[in-house]
């Protein structure tokens, strides 16, 4: 789901992240709210606006109380060293668990992605 495109039809108020991927298999059930930034990232803006994202995919999969996976990510074309300390510190919560950012790089598959953070969506 594209967050801006849902932003715009439904005048969701603060930034969204860029897409919400809703994965679901017969092993697993996943959201992956997802921010893509090019150049330098700016981390906390980033991590707000996945939070932003988090929140969205709560409020519409809020029926949905059992064996969810939450992965929060930035994909990014390459982080500097500050950004890369402000992403560590920073965590995103969902249903009243905080979660760490994952980070991958352009043009990652997210299958490998998932894999490397040890979900199994296969």
């Amino acid at each position: 789901m594209s967050g801006s495109r849902y932003q715009a039809n439904h005048g969701v108020k603060g930034k969204l992240c860029d897409y919400i991927v809703f994965w679901a298999t017969p092993k697993v059930e996943l959201v992956v709210p997802t921010e893509l930034k090019g150049g330098q990232p700016d981390a906390r803006k980033a991590v707000a606006q996945i939070q932003n994202g988090a929140r969205l995919a709560d409020e519409l999969i809020s029926s949905h109380t059992y064996g969810l996976a939450f992965l929060p990510l930035l994909v990014h074309r390459g982080l500097g060293t500050i950004e890369s300390r402000v992403l560590r510190k920073r965590r995103v919560t969902f249903r009243a668990k905080k979660y760490p950012v994952a980070t991958a790089r352009c043009g990652s598959r997210l299958a490998d992605v998932l894999r490397t953070f040890r979900v199994d969506a296969s």
